[in-house]
């Protein structure tokens, strides 16, 4: 993806974000959560199905209602619980958080420490769009998945990039990697990109 634009993260199910530069040690944003509500001046809170902005079940035929109150700040962990529950016409709802207008980036670091949740249905995500799609709509201005997680593979994780003509013409690149020893959901791990001018590197 040879294009140049700012590009902000969504995160959703769980995790702990921070942002260090590739090319400096200087740490230029994080959050620890150690407070006990979600610091709304680096977090944008999406809610409901998507259909208000024309994306019903978020373009992933997604099965739950999103609300602010799955996202609980605690002992310096942000849970993000899905639950089975009748709630906005959905039989299940979850939590989605987002950077937008508070924090976007071009080139960088960007990590977090997640403990994934299991089980078929489940599909947790860190990952980043762009802020003002300059070339187009998705996925012409590009998506970044740091890390993806589908339930069923408790031990796998996928890094993507989407880009190319509009869907459905749309192209990917990506890659998985398994734990060699358990799952991800028995403890935390740090999953990170190095995103240069010419070159991404995923870590686990």
């Amino acid at each position: 993806m040879n294009r140049v634009t700012d590009f902000f993260l969504t995160f959703f199910l769980t995790g702990l974000a921070y942002f260090a530069s590739a090319q400096c040690p200087t740490l230029i944003w994080q959050d620890e959560f150690d407070g006990t509500t979600l610091d709304l001046t680096k977090w944008d809170i999406q809610t409901g199905d998507g259909c208000d902005i024309g994306l019903c079940g978020w373009g992933n035929n997604e099965l739950e209602w999103y609300r602010a109150e799955n996202a609980v700040v605690a002992d310096g962990t942000l849970s993000i619980i899905a639950k089975q529950e009748e709630f906005g016409g959905k039989r299940y709802t979850s939590a989605r958080i987002r950077t937008l207008g508070k924090a976007d980036w071009t080139y960088g670091r960007f990590e977090a420490s997640i403990k994934l949740p299991q089980g078929r249905g489940m599909w947790p995500a860190f990952w980043m769009l762009s802020t003002s799609e300059p070339y187009g709509t998705w996925p012409q201005s590009g998506e970044l998945d740091i890390m993806e997680l589908v339930g069923h593979e408790p031990a796998t994780i996928h890094g993507t990039l989407h880009y190319g003509n509009a869907w459905p013409n749309n192209q990917s690149t990506g890659a998985q990697y398994e734990l060699l020893d358990g799952i991800f959901n028995d403890d935390f791990h740090e999953f990170a990109v190095e995103w240069e001018e010419d070159e991404i590197r995923w870590y686990v």
